[in-house]
């Protein structure tokens, strides 16, 4: 009898170790599968692919050329040219549509607090070009910019953002296409063909999906 009690933990154990064994090994395939799913969502705000689908239109060559309309040095025409940017990109995207694509929070759309406010980085970019080149236009024209000053300062202080934040962008993208050197020119990679997502595509994404409410164009 003592020997029949002796062994019956052991018997117990034998019997259920191999529920145990499947309990185990489904908590980790769980685990996995949840960690997987997250970092696809992660990975979704980060993919060639990116968030607003205009990657559906495909991509279409364009000539890249060393000077076009907005470098045009009759400053009347290339002014005329930058003054077609005017979509901020500022937009209000449903929070758990932001949380499934691994986006962090972002502050409340007042108008629809079910919503965040969030700026398409091309855009945001694009700003801080124009930004720098109408402060360089302001200098030549005799302008100035005091460190002294409370408002310039917060220029500099946005000029100093504006260089950083391009510079981050050009290095996380490391773009490694091979631009020609002319024989008999300095205008390097000119006319030189380049694979571009639609930028009317996105303008019309970010206008659709405004936070500028009504028009689409904030200020």
């Amino acid at each position: 009898m003592k020997q029949e009690a002796a062994s019956s933990p052991s018997l117990l154990l034998y019997l259920i170790k191999p529920q145990l064994l499947s309990l185990v090994s489904l908590a980790l395939l769980i685990s996995n599968l949840l960690f997987y799913l997250r970092i696809q969502h992660l990975e979704l705000a980060v993919s060639n692919q990116g968030f607003t689908g205009i990657h559906t239109y495909g991509e279409r060559w364009r000539p890249f050329h060393t000077y076009t309309q907005y470098s045009e040095v009759n400053q009347s025409e290339s002014d005329a040219a930058w003054r077609r940017f005017t979509t901020t990109g500022f937009v209000a995207i449903p929070h758990h549509q932001a949380a499934e694509a691994g986006l962090p929070l972002a502050e409340d759309f007042p108008d629809d607090p079910s919503k965040g406010v969030y700026v398409l980085d091309g855009f945001h970019q694009l700003h801080c070009v124009i930004y720098l080149r109408d402060t360089i236009k302001d200098l030549m024209a005799g302008g100035t910019l005091d460190p002294q000053s409370d408002t310039d300062s917060e220029r500099l202080v946005h000029i100093n953002h504006c260089y950083d934040a391009l510079r981050q962008a050009i290095q996380c993208r490391a773009d490694d296409t091979p631009l020609y050197i002319p024989l008999r020119s300095k205008r390097t990679g000119d006319g030189q063909l380049r694979r571009c997502r639609d930028w009317n595509a996105l303008t019309v994404w970010a206008e659709r999906y405004s936070a500028c409410w009504p028009t689409g164009h904030c200020g």
